[in-house]
């Protein structure tokens, strides 16, 4: 990859989501072995634009990007910021990308945080931070918990009272 498009992906930020709030690598791998919590938006959100979020595309083979020929730039995009392996296809990715970022933090307005769910293995400070913080939002998120099967390996997100 040229030194210039180098340096243009380091302008770009990624927002990560997932369809799926109870998978119990995503938790494994982006949430600190389950430690860490999940963020639920409400997708409706014109605020969010959440109509701008690409699905990523799992492949076996890596994509073939031909930087010298001009007039690409969806395909290029495609190939490089929405391209993964099939192996991790499990996580049902999908990609809000900003151009030009000032930091590496996406903001999102408060009303558009509808759930928080707390990892399995969250400690009780984090747990009784987290919980206070979210009474003390505006948006007032129902605050929920992943707790870990007995008989399987799977999570179910739990209410808390």
């Amino acid at each position: 990859m040229t030194e210039a498009n180098m340096k243009l992906l380091q302008r770009v930020g990624i927002c990560s989501l997932t369809e799926h709030s109870d998978n119990i690598l995503m938790w494994s791998h982006y949430a600190s072995s389950h430690t860490g919590l999940c963020l639920g938006f409400e997708p409706s959100l014109e605020a969010i634009d959440f109509a701008c979020a690409f699905e990523v595309i799992y492949r076996q083979d890596r994509p073939t990007i031909n930087l010298i020929r001009k007039g690409q730039g969806e395909e290029l995009l495609e190939k490089i910021l929405l391209t993964k392996a099939a192996d991790w296809s499990y996580e049902r990715e999908w990609r809000m990308i900003n151009q030009d970022i000032e930091s590496r933090l996406r903001h999102f307005p408060p009303v558009a945080l509808k759930e928080v769910i707390l990892g399995s293995r969250i400690t009780d400070h984090a747990k009784a931070e987290i919980i206070a913080a979210t009474k003390a939002s505006s948006s007032k998120p129902a605050i929920f918990q992943a707790i870990p099967s007995r008989s399987t390996f799977s999570l179910t997100i739990r209410k808390l009272s």
